[in-house]
């Protein structure tokens, strides 16, 4: 039996999805580099590989935004620029989100939830409207069970100078 693989095409609306995806891809082909060297005058084999994976993995009314590159990396730079989140309204939505994240144990794992936290810390982050380190401690350890509670008081209560977050 042959293994079938999903694809995702870029569209308006998966452009998070699709990041994730395209890195993949080009990891997996050990491309991942060509995003990052500068293009010169004459693509190279690899870049060129590398923008037919880009040009596979796009929706047809994606083609617009990339008509004129001739380099995967210029390409995928005008595909940042146009899908990145960074107007007021991306921000307000992604804030609106921070305000209502919750965890409810009996249907999300605690590592699926520490996924979607440090997922929407990074949207924060991308949106330019990051959460400082020890505001993201304390609503982390504010959306934990009840036997953390005590946790959340003493860090919250603690003065600026005096709290110091240990990275793991």
């Amino acid at each position: 039996m042959m293994a079938m693989s999903t694809s995702i095409k870029l569209n308006e609306h998966n452009f998070r999805d699709w990041k994730t995806y395209f890195h993949g891809r080009l990891m997996a082909k050990g491309m991942y580099d060509q995003l990052s060297t500068s293009p010169h005058s004459t693509p190279s084999l690899e870049d060129q590989k590398a923008f037919g994976i880009l040009i596979e993995t796009l929706d047809p009314s994606q083609y617009h935004y990339i008509q004129h590159a001739t380099h995967v990396r210029t390409a995928y730079e005008a595909l940042v620029i146009q899908h990145e989140p960074t107007s007021k309204i991306d921000r307000i939505q992604v804030d609106m989100e921070w305000a209502k994240l919750s965890w409810d144990m009996r249907q999300e794992t605690i590592p699926d939830f520490i996924h979607r936290f440090q997922t929407l810390a990074q949207r924060l982050h991308d949106v330019r409207a990051p959460e400082s380190e020890s505001n993201q401690v304390v609503k982390f350890l504010a959306l934990m069970p009840w036997d953390f509670r005590h946790i959340v008081d003493r860090l919250s209560h603690l003065p600026e100078s005096e709290q110091t977050l240990t990275k793991t």
